[in-house]
């Protein structure tokens, strides 16, 4: 059995007017930004306001390792609460030994964890819910409330948002408030209303919607004093390998336009971005006041003016952050070179599948070519990449399967995607609002929810659907198998640092030299004319390509360093920038010459 500590947070934890709690299963390497926002309109109003991690207190106890698998074992966390915080449940589900143990000790560590949190003077505790942190907040709320009745207990997040607010209810009546949605105005009014014994009638506090502008920048001290407290020994102390958390928009600005047909994400759309004065004002004072080497940007998109308003201005002051964005995966040669000079080194690009007939019905508003250059582009400029594979979408074809089963194979020293994922349909989506329109019937839960929560509150708590319509895209077809097989191996060697290469280089004695070493029957290593190099390098839209190069286009072709996609001739080929601008250049001048000849020719 895990031993349970005895918790002394002197120190670590202060009287306030408030406690916000991190339950498990957060991520240990992002700070909460909701809360801190919170923790900072609060201060902003004259209240005190306390942040604690207890994700970071369970991954104490149990060990950074088995907490991280938990993480990553869809839902296993709520699993492993659900038999504390629901008596009645009836679990259908094989544990790991050290699992068992860990849900075995759960009461024992809760109540010690809570006996030491409530030493501390509170008159309001609150839980943010996101994901897989229903029980875990549940939980806290419970037993906060049977050894403090007169404590007031406040949940928010987005298990919280719209409809699913009553259905948080229903899984405790330990619960008094619920915030759903924005807060960062409601909640200082809260405070102020109920700390002068002025309790609301309505138990869901509605958002009321923000200038983000006016956001207080986050205070992070009490993640990295808890960090250090609870995980002193750990890389992600050691090396500062956390990320503190910045939002720079709220909303989708392609998604208010044209959401994706998979996408939950809970909100309206309605988009705002932060004035790039502001951002940087803000990422200075968090760069000198916490010496920070990460930052994780939360927005669903980046906004698309910042390659203008923004990223110049982070060139200019060279913060020497490393920034995480999620950006649509249209972006141009020119804007990724830009996102590295302006310190971002990783992208989670909506990329999601390699078939632009796939793409339309996902409604992504990109194609093919579009995420194949995005691939090779980043790869050539060094900019990390995430991304998903989805298959299984209504109306998908074998047709399309078989085109991605030939490209697959000829991209693997581009950044795999993880996860390959079917895809699902969630609460929100228009898949799950408009079933009539793609198809789909008889949308019900996931079975895993069984396992979760009582049977008679799962329709309403449920994220997570799935239903009956027409697919090829079966997990039994072979075809798929096949593909998954490719798209798992491709991971695997890129997570065991055997990355594939297609480069071309230029060695010193001026010859073009090219590396291939993704595993086809190709040379190795050739050596190519510069007419070669330059028709490999760049792409072309396939009804111009002039008939002095086409020999040298079957040749790509023949040798899988170009692909025909979408009307176009596309490069597969990374090589060092300096190469490609040269080639650029070049083809540009070739061009020019070409077009001035013509118009002599026509005015002859």
């Amino acid at each position: 059995m895990f031993s349970i500590p005895h918790y002394d947070f002197s120190g670590v934890l202060a009287d306030a007017d408030v406690l916000l709690t991190v339950p498990p299963f957060a991520k240990l390497e992002w700070a909460c930004l909701a809360l801190h926002i919170l923790q900072a309109c609060a201060k902003r109003e004259g209240f005190t306001v306390q942040v604690f991690y207890a994700n970071l207190a369970m991954a104490a106890w149990v060990g950074e390792d088995n907490y991280r698998s938990i993480c990553n074992k869809g839902y296993l966390g709520e699993a492993i609460f659900a038999r504390y915080v629901h008596k009645s449940i009836n679990q259908d589900i094989k544990l790991d030994d050290q699992y068992i143990e860990i849900r075995d000790s759960l009461g024992n560590w809760i109540a010690s964890l809570m006996n030491g949190v409530l030493k501390n003077s509170y008159k309001i505790l609150g839980c943010s819910t996101t994901y897989e942190q229903i029980n875990p907040s549940i939980a806290f709320v419970n037993y906060a409330k049977q050894i403090q009745p007169e404590l007031i207990t406040v949940l928010g997040g987005s298990n919280c948002y719209r409809e699913l607010a009553p259905a948080m209810f229903s899984l405790s009546d330990q619960i008094d408030y619920i915030f759903s949605g924005e807060s960062e105005i409601s909640f200082p009014n809260f405070l102020k209303n109920v700390l002068d014994g002025k309790y609301p009638k309505e138990r869901i506090i509605q958002e009321e919607i923000c200038d983000i502008n006016e956001i207080p920048v986050p205070d992070y001290s009490d993640y990295l004093r808890q960090l250090e407290y609870f995980l002193p020994q750990s890389k992600l102390f050691q090396e500062s390998q956390y990320y503190l958390s910045y939002e720079t928009s709220r909303g989708c600005w392609w998604g208010q336009k044209h959401r994706c047909n998979f996408c939950g994400a809970l909100n309206d759309m309605s988009y705002r971005e932060k004035n790039p004065e502001k951002v940087i004002r803000d990422l200075k004072h968090l760069k000198n006041k916490y010496h920070i080497k990460y930052i994780m940007m939360t927005d669903l998109i980046m906004p698309y003016n910042y390659f203008k308003a923004l990223l110049p201005q982070l060139v200019n002051e060279n913060l020497n952050l490393k920034i995480f964005y999620e950006v649509k995966s249209n972006l141009s040669f020119e804007q990724l070179i830009l996102l590295k000079k302006a310190g971002i080194f990783q992208v989670q690009a909506g990329i999601e599948t390699l078939s632009s007939s796939l793409l339309k019905k996902m409604s992504k508003g990109v194609t093919a070519r579009q995420n194949i250059t995005f691939l090779r582009n980043a790869r050539t400029i060094g900019i990390e990449i995430s991304w998903s594979f989805l298959y299984k979408f209504p109306q998908d074809t074998e047709e399309e399967y078989r085109e991605l089963l030939q490209l697959l194979p000829l991209i693997v020293h581009f950044n795999p995607p993880n996860p390959i994922q079917e895809v699902s349909i969630v609460k929100f989506c228009p898949l799950y609002n408009f079933p009539d329109k793609f198809g789909i019937v008889n949308i019900i839960p996931e079975s895993f929810y069984q396992n979760l929560f009582p049977s008679e509150v799962i329709s309403k708590i449920a994220y997570f659907h799935r239903g009956d319509f027409d697919c090829f895209a079966r997990p039994e077809e072979p075809l798929i198998q096949n593909i998954i097989r490719i798209l798992t191996a491709w991971r695997k060697k890129w997570e065991n640092g055997n990355r594939p290469k297609l480069k071309l280089t230029v060695n010193s004695h001026g010859k073009f030299l090219l590396i291939d070493t993704r595993g086809l029957d190709e040379p190795l290593v050739q050596t190519i004319s510069k007419k070669q190099a330059m028709t490999i390098i760049l792409d072309r839209p396939i009804d111009i390509v002039p008939s002095e190069l086409q020999a040298e286009i079957d040749w790509g072709l023949q040798h899988k360093l170009l692909v025909e996609l979408d009307s176009w001739y596309i490069s597969l080929v990374t090589a060092n920038l300096e190469l490609i601008a040269a080639f650029k250049r070049e083809s540009q001048t070739i061009t020019n010459a070409s077009n001035i000849n013509k118009e002599i020719c026509l005015n002859e």
